[in-house]
């Protein structure tokens, strides 16, 4: 539904002359005095959603932290704006100074300003719009799924947890996972070793450990992260950021459940550090040992 006014755009320019003659004999007075009164407010700033091409892009980075009431707020508003446009290059008229007279405040100057404005709307916002409402709605439906999903029961039965590109100094990937030859839990990752190199360690670890990373997962609510922060989509003249955040995948089995989440350079989840600084100290014991 957002995106239908980048399609009936395309129809319009088709089937509406964007360029009129200096008098109209057949002019509606109600539209006429539409346009001026429209003409006469002050000019709008674009909403931040639409307003660029960068903009559009720090409004989905930012959708998250958004309310779905403020997102249809702000979706309302520039459909609103858009109608406006829409209307206003479909009524695009201009009088000759006889039939202008008839009407007060006409303003011929302001008028044009008026249309122009509406042409750049309806040239800059849709394709944006229709950018940033998929990824938007995107994200907000997984929120949604993820809130209403409850802590599996039961106790842990496997981790993994890994970082791509993480500016941490050594290397990030942890994997919890039962030895079925044993039936012990092991915990293998990595440390540096003396001379400041990645250093594989694997250990046996007791049921405390695991109920200690389950705690974690109750006391962050990591049941609550959606399946996959991706990054926003590229729109065309904003120029995709190097660097940045690093990509991580997680994965917890727990008795009742499986719980995964994702992202591609989108931050960290709240409590990754405290998870990883636990992985850390329980190899980096084990391999002093």
């Amino acid at each position: 539904m957002r995106t239908k006014y980048f399609w009936k755009f395309l129809l319009m320019m088709l089937s509406v002359s964007l360029t009129s003659s200096a008098a109209d004999k057949s002019v509606n007075r109600q539209v006429m005095e539409r346009l001026i009164k429209l003409a006469d407010q002050p000019v709008k700033y674009l909403p931040k959603m639409v307003a660029t091409d960068d903009d559009a892009y720090e409004y989905c980075e930012s959708i998250l932290s958004r309310t779905d009431k403020e997102y249809a707020r702000d979706t309302a508003d520039i459909n609103a704006r858009l109608r406006q446009a829409e209307w206003v290059l479909s009524n695009k008229r201009l009088l000759s100074p006889k039939e202008a007279k008839k009407y007060k405040n006409y303003n011929e100057v302001k008028l044009e300003l008026l249309y122009d404005l509406a042409r750049i709307d309806m040239e800059e916002i849709p394709v944006r719009y229709m950018l940033a409402t998929q990824y938007c709605n995107r994200m907000l439906l997984m929120r949604a799924e993820a809130m209403k999903r409850v802590m599996p029961d039961g106790e842990l039965e496997g981790l993994r947890y890994s970082e791509s590109g993480s500016s941490r100094p050594w290397r990030v990937d942890f994997e919890l996972y039962r030895d079925w030859t044993t039936k012990k839990y092991m915990l293998r990752g990595y440390i540096h070793d003396r001379n400041g190199r990645d250093q594989l360690v694997v250990c046996q670890v007791d049921k405390t450990v695991r109920q200690h990373i389950r705690s974690l997962i109750e006391k962050y609510q990591l049941q609550k992260l959606i399946t996959y922060y991706g990054l926003p989509p590229s729109f065309p003249k904003h120029a995709q950021p190097l660097g940045g955040p690093p990509s991580w995948s997680l994965r917890l089995d727990l008795e009742g459940g499986m719980l995964s989440s994702g992202s591609d350079g989108m931050g960290l989840f709240s409590g990754s550090e405290e998870l990883v600084g636990y992985l850390r100290q329980i190899l980096t014991e084990a391999a002093t040992q």
